[in-house]
């Protein structure tokens, strides 16, 4: 479960890309998508180069990381890390990064940053690893559009998918 303090920093993210000229809900979603991906990319391949993890964009004033961001970061992700007709590949086939301004960029990264130290406390404080929190934020973007569950597409939390394989002997 999100805490206040998550939600209303999703909420602000939210309005901040609406504000900066991406009112579409889906195309929000998506873009703070590829975010999140950039965000965790480091930590599931430690061993990219330097210049594609996020923890580098600090180094980067907001016009040079929105180029950054669009000729490099973005390219890597839909072109480096899976293998022609692997799901990703196809998913990414027609992505475009549609944060065109560098303003709202940092500040896009800046709410994301914010969202995780607060992820990270909420585990920390409650000692609840098996909490899919980032599951929860996406969760709860796609309430805000009011599309959840349209497609009869339900995210499965964390918690019962564990009881469903302890109880399955799996």
């Amino acid at each position: 479960m999100l805490t206040t303090e998550i939600k209303s920093k999703v909420q602000t993210l939210w309005d901040r890309l609406w504000a900066g000229g991406l009112a579409n809900p889906i195309e929000a979603i998506e873009q703070i998508s590829f975010l999140l991906f950039m965000k965790r990319l480091e930590l599931f391949r430690p061993e990219i180069k330097k210049d594609l993890k996020w923890s580098d964009y600090t180094k980067y004033e907001e016009k040079e990381l929105l180029l950054h961001i669009k000729s490099i970061v973005f390219p890597y992700i839909k072109n480096n890390l899976s293998q022609e007709n692997d799901p990703f590949a196809v998913a990414m086939d027609d992505a475009v990064f549609k944060i065109n301004s560098p303003a709202l960029l940092k500040d896009a990264i800046s709410y994301i940053d914010d969202i995780y130290i607060e992820i990270d406390n909420e585990i920390a404080n409650k000692k609840n690893y098996f909490q899919d929190i980032q599951g929860d934020v996406y969760e709860h973007l796609l309430q805000q559009t009011s599309e959840a569950g349209k497609n009869g597409q339900f995210r499965t939390p964390r918690h019962i998918i564990g009881m469903m394989a302890e109880n399955t002997g799996s």
